[in-house]
């Protein structure tokens, strides 16, 4: 890992993270809702920014295919709440994260409070009695920046066991 990189541990979450140095962390909620925001500084509206949220399933709801729906919800979400009901698919594909299985989403849609692009990189992980969501948000303008550093998270991420 470069040194211009550290590792985050959520307390909330177990999901370890490697972001730049000039990121921050604060615990959102505490379980069962478990949830961290990872972000630079300084924070504003739409500042560069990951959620990392792990989300129970109870045993009977639960099935190999749980993240797929999980990220189906966050893309519909962000659908029906943006400007002009749609977004813009980047990138859409399957992976393994840590030795589970994962769905990797990446789109685009208006934000109608700010009437601002924003890019969503999300990550939809299968876990053995939860799934995952890792949601990075960024303003277009700032995308290129943002996309090595979302990429790195994705390849550093770790789960506890």
């Amino acid at each position: 890992m470069e040194s211009t990189s550290q590792r985050f541990v959520g307390s909330a979450t177990g999901i370890a993270i490697a972001l730049p140095t000039n990121w921050q962390s604060k615990v959102l909620s505490q379980p069962p809702e478990r949830a961290e925001l990872y972000y630079s500084l300084p924070l504003q509206k739409h500042s560069p920014q990951i959620i990392v949220q792990t989300i129970p399933v109870p045993p009977a709801e639960h099935h190999s295919g749980s993240y797929h729906e999980l990220a189906n919800s966050l893309i519909l979400e962000q659908q029906q709440a943006s400007l002009n009901g749609s977004i813009r698919e980047i990138d859409q594909r399957e992976t393994v994260i840590d030795g589970h299985a994962a769905r990797v989403d990446v789109f685009s849609y208006i934000d109608p409070a700010s009437e601002t692009s924003v890019l969503q990189y999300q990550i939809c992980i299968q876990m053995t009695e939860a799934v995952g969501a890792i949601v990075g948000l960024v303003t277009a303008a700032e995308m290129m920046q943002c996309l090595p550093i979302f990429e790195t998270a994705e390849n550093s991420l770790e789960l506890s066991h």
